[in-house]
């Protein structure tokens, strides 16, 4: 058989922007997203709905919200949070700009590196850097390409100076139970 005479016209066709439940991707993502208050099941870290991925509950198999997890891109990657897991610089002028006027400089930048690790909310993912959003505070750019260490390379946006961190609980959960990170495939 030549491929002229290929019948192409009995080939399935899929529609790859949408799951077997007619939802698109997209808006399957936000339904979860919001349900979860835009946090991690498996770890809790807050993230925005860009830097999220989806994974079906065990045992399940549809791609109805309440049988999808939503995970973060370290949970996704079944990897530590990295900037747990890394050493944290902070640029001379990103440093300088933190800090208002009579502030310690060191003080400003150890207190940053804390707030950033336990409250910041990564906004992208990519693997040479993260843009990551501190309630109160800003946005920032963080170069993840050397091994071993995360730096904070630039100040996207700042909020004016008084900077106070907002620190916000979960507001809503659906109370699913915890996702086992060793056996999930990611969707999504």
């Amino acid at each position: 058989m030549t491929i002229s005479h290929y019948d192409t016209t009995r080939l399935p066709t899929y529609d790859t922007s949408r799951p077997p439940s007619g939802i698109p991707f997209k808006q399957l993502r936000a339904v979860v997203h919001a349900a979860e208050d835009g946090r991690c099941e498996a770890c809790g870290r807050p993230s925005g709905r860009a830097a999220t991925c989806l994974a079906r509950r065990t045992g399940h198999r549809d791609y109805a919200p309440d049988d999808l997890h939503l995970l973060c891109v370290d949970c996704k990657a079944r990897q530590p949070d990295q900037l747990r897991t890394r050493r944290l610089l902070v640029a001379p002028d990103v440093a300088r700009a933190l800090a208002a006027d009579g502030q310690d400089l060191h003080a400003v930048v150890v207190q940053f590196g804390r707030d950033l690790r336990r409250y910041g909310v990564v906004l992208t993912a990519k693997p040479q850097g993260r843009r990551y959003w501190l309630p109160g505070i800003g946005a920032f750019l963080v170069s993840l390409e050397t091994p071993g260490v995360a730096r904070v390379t630039a100040a996207l946006r700042l909020y004016p100076a008084p900077r106070t961190l907002r620190r916000k609980a979960q507001a809503q959960t659906r109370g699913l139970p915890r996702p086992d990170r060793g056996a999930r495939k990611p969707i999504g």
